[in-house]
């Protein structure tokens, strides 16, 4: 298949080209770091960051959070996909 935007270098605006499926681990960080996160359903979402600092955000089936999480902690409630 032709790919016209090959040559085109990607950045955090540019969509992503890969998505892979999440599985919440308090200890172990994600295999690969999203560029976002997609939500396939409501609840809420446990992030822990880089620095280890972990906050819970409200979400919606839907919504795309434009974060690039270290871990999604199993005290979440919704469940996310990667995009990469």
């Amino acid at each position: 298949m032709a790919d016209n935007f090959v040559q085109v270098s990607k950045s955090m605006e540019s969509p992503a080209t890969r998505h892979f499926s999440i599985t919440a681990n308090d200890s172990v960080p994600l295999a690969v770091r999203p560029r976002a996160l997609y939500v396939l359903t409501t609840g809420n979402l446990v992030i822990k960051d880089e620095s280890n600092v972990t906050l819970t955000y409200p979400v919606v089936a839907g919504q795309v959070v434009t974060f690039r999480a270290m871990y999604i902690t199993t005290a979440s409630t919704a469940t996310v996909v990667g995009w990469e």
